[in-house]
């Protein structure tokens, strides 16, 4: 045992080293942008920006008339914000869409807190919910994926077992719309389909590529980390140490989007499944989110990238709200919510409490809150144990979660 688990240390020190060989160590300059929240007692979220008021047109909170010297107004209420592009204002949204100069209420801040879902007892990474009030989690080093139900406690089989038992190291893991799992497996180089039982399927060791001549070769997977599913069972993989994401269709496997900085993690479909968003986890010690456009068969269109407004390394793992935030995990320690179109950035937890936060899931199904982000932490199998790195937390963050298209 004891050389086992030394086995799995070194597998997730690789996936840590990979991150950090495709970052330097000089950072650019950090918007000054300030952003903050308060919560009203009809529960809307007060958000406002300290910014230029530049900064609020270009990011839809302010606007301008045409013409010469015609003074910024915000949007909504049309407060004249003065006439100098450089001059720093104030800006609350009050309803949606609607803006104020000045600063939101303090009477009811917003605090982002964690608090304890369940100890594994496991380093863990993958964290996917059913819809049916259960959730499975990835157990790092007893290669298990665990079945468990509102209150915590797992579900086992019949013959005593966990729902799946010997995956070599599992990452990320998502749904089908038939209630069949896929999973990720980093030191394996291979992706992991079991039925609604737990009852291994197919194992897909790579994707389909061209060789000179143009004759069709199967290139295994290099480190598979991050996955997502789409309503038509579409599974899109981030290869980390190729630098790919890979579409599988019918158990066959292609290129569907690369990146020669490489490093890809987590991955999440938009509602409408137009757009595949991808953490880059460093990007010159930055980080950056790849949005990849697809068409109505989930092939590639196009893709762009956007750097964040504050420094995000080791970006991790994702999810969407439903007005198409991204929340993502970072910097071995942090949780922020991120415009996927601007690049800003609110950062809701910067604390002591958080091994290396892996993957992130809003709750879905009877008896979750589909307000509350859940957090698997997979830092014990990284670096020397920390008090709290086994345990899987969850955080209120009073804005409902995106209902994934598998659901819809």
């Amino acid at each position: 045992m004891k050389n086992q688990k030394l086995k799995f240390l070194a597998v997730l020190t690789l996936i840590v080293f990979s991150a950090f060989a495709c970052a330097k160590q000089e950072l650019p300059n950090q918007s000054g942008e300030t952003v903050s929240s308060s919560k009203s007692d009809e529960g809307f979220v007060c958000r406002q920006w300290i910014s230029s008021n530049q900064t609020h047109l270009s990011e839809g909170r302010a606007e301008k008339a045409s013409g010469w010297f015609t003074p910024y107004l915000a949007v909504g209420s049309k407060t004249n914000l003065g006439y100098w592009s450089t001059t720093s204002v104030t800006l609350k949204e009050t309803a949606p869409g609607y803006f104020e100069k000045g600063e939101c209420s303090a009477v009811n801040p917003i605090t982002y807190t964690l608090s304890l879902f369940k100890d594994l007892g496991d380093a863990s990474e993958g964290i996917a919910f059913d819809g049916n009030g259960f959730v499975y989690i990835t157990s790092y080093l007893q290669k298990k994926i665990k079945k468990l139900d509102s209150s915590g406690s797992e579900i086992l089989k019949t013959n005593g077992q966990s729902f799946v038992e010997g995956i070599p190291s599992p990452s990320a893991i998502g749904f089908n719309k038939d209630g069949n799992l896929f999973a990720a497996s980093y030191s394996s180089n291979k992706v992991f389909h079991y039925d609604a039982q737990g009852n291994l399927v197919n194992e897909i060791t790579g994707y389909e590529t061209k060789d000179y001549f143009g004759n069709i070769k199967t290139t295994a997977f290099n480190g598979p980390n991050g996955l997502t599913v789409s309503s038509k069972g579409d599974v899109f993989v981030g290869d980390m140490g190729s630098g790919k994401i890979i579409k599988i269709s019918g158990g066959k496997g292609t290129v569907l989007y690369s990146s020669a900085y490489k490093c890809f993690n987590g991955l999440a479909l938009s509602k409408d499944e137009k757009t595949l968003f991808a953490l880059e986890s460093v990007s010159y010690g930055y980080g950056a989110i790849h949005k990849i456009t697809l068409d109505d068969n989930g092939n590639f269109v196009k893709a762009v990238s956007t750097t964040p407004k504050k420094a995000l390394p080791i970006l991790d793992g994702i999810a969407l709200d439903i007005n198409g935030d991204l929340y993502v995990t970072y910097n071995k320690k942090d949780i922020a919510r991120v415009k996927p179109d601007t690049g800003e950035v609110e950062v809701l937890y910067n604390g002591t409490e958080l091994h290396y936060p892996a993957n992130i899931a809003f709750g879905y199904g009877a008896g979750f809150d589909s307000k509350t982000i859940y957090i698997t932490q997979v830092g014990q199998a990284i670096e020397s144990a920390k008090t709290g790195d086994t345990l899987i937390q969850k955080m209120l963050i009073h804005i409902e979660g995106m209902v994934l298209p598998i659901f819809n």
